[in-house]
């Protein structure tokens, strides 16, 4: 069982994205609003807007 921040950041979460631009944002926001700062995303290729979620996603937890 988790306890507090510190074990939380062990974890690091590793997502694939493939024309996820729909869901991606809400799936981060729930992970950072959890308490978890580690998150690694593989786009793979999307030809939708993933990359453009991303890249703000990136700029609103600029610190994590």
């Amino acid at each position: 069982m988790l306890h507090g921040k510190a074990n939380k950041d062990q974890y690091v979460f590793l997502m694939r994205a493939y024309n996820e631009a729909e869901s991606v944002g809400d799936v981060i926001d729930a992970i950072i609003h959890k308490g978890f700062s580690k998150i690694v995303i593989v786009n793979d290729g999307s030809s939708d807007a993933t990359k453009a979620v991303l890249e703000k996603k990136k700029a609103t937890y600029h610190d994590k």
